[in-house]
């Protein structure tokens, strides 16, 4: 990190907070072949700032209601760790069924 920066960036903090105490929770989000963070910062972006650039990036429709829903798991999941509350395997259960989902779409999506 740059010694003259005094943020994290966005991209590098959804990052670290995916790949957290390397339990392989979220590791479909951060090893993915399109970077997972990357593209919720180019939404992110998009939407705040309405920046053309990151428009053909950006997550929208059901994408970005499942980006939204990754994020809000991700953010319990993180409360409930610092109140000393165990939700991870409520949590992988609930990936587990966002996952299904989006494969289910694809290969719908697929042979239309």
């Amino acid at each position: 990190m740059d010694k003259n920066c005094n943020y994290i960036i966005l991209v590098s903090r959804l990052n670290d907070l995916l790949i957290g105490q390397f339990n392989g929770l979220f590791s479909n989000f951060y090893m993915s072949e399109n970077p997972y963070a990357q593209r919720i910062a180019d939404t992110r972006h998009y939407y705040t700032h309405y920046g053309k650039s990151k428009e053909a990036k950006a997550f929208k429709g059901e994408d970005l209601l499942e980006a939204i829903y990754i994020l809000r798991l991700l953010l319990e999941y993180y409360i409930c760790q610092v109140l000393k509350v165990d939700i991870e395997d409520v949590t992988r259960e609930k990936l587990a069924t966002i996952q299904r989902n989006m494969v289910e779409k694809r290969n719908f999506l697929s042979t239309v």
